[in-house]
């Protein structure tokens, strides 16, 4: 079988010795191929799309703003790491607390490009100690524009395409 690509990306990974004592490179790369999908994996890789859940790895971070109620006139950012990422949410790392059922508005950094949408604190873990507070958030995207989800959906097939092993569904 033969099969033209194109290199998308390219890492050198390691070097490995042969038995002749010359170095040899070992690279990881990603190839594009072009029409080469069936029907079936066309309808898989768009499943994926749908449904993947990026482990991120520190990569990008995101942040939001609390929603105000009457009673406050303060309005801050609070900045927190990504752990997650979906396109119905995300789980995020931060050293404060939020409120189950708290909404507000988020922003998330993904390659140069800004998601913006309403979400929604789902749960909150403890995972932290006394001295060092951590917790772990699950926060559900709600109302995401068409615009928005296009962004989250690319940089999600991006990810997919380049082989990324942080990939989890």
């Amino acid at each position: 079988m033969h099969r033209e690509g194109t290199v998308q990306w390219s890492y050198l990974r390691r070097t490995e010795k042969t038995e002749a004592g010359e170095v040899r490179p070992i690279y990881e790369t990603g190839i594009a191929f072009e029409r080469v999908l069936s029907q079936l994996g066309a309808e898989i890789l768009a499943f994926l799309e749908e449904t993947v859940i990026l482990e991120t790895e520190n990569r990008f971070c995101a942040r939001f703003r609390p929603a105000s109620s009457e009673t406050t006139q303060v309005s801050a950012d609070y900045v927190f790491r990504v752990a997650q990422l979906s396109l119905s949410g995300m789980l995020v790392s931060a050293d404060f607390s939020l409120v189950p059922g708290e909404v507000f508005e988020a922003e998330v950094q993904l390659d140069g490009e800004t998601v913006r949408t309403q979400a929604r604190v789902v749960h909150v873990r403890e995972v932290g100690s006394a001295t060092e507070p951590g917790y772990l958030i699950g926060i559900e995207f709600r109302d995401l524009a068409d615009d928005q989800r296009q962004i989250l959906q690319g940089f999600i097939r991006q990810e997919i395409e380049r082989g990324t092993p942080d990939v989890a569904s």
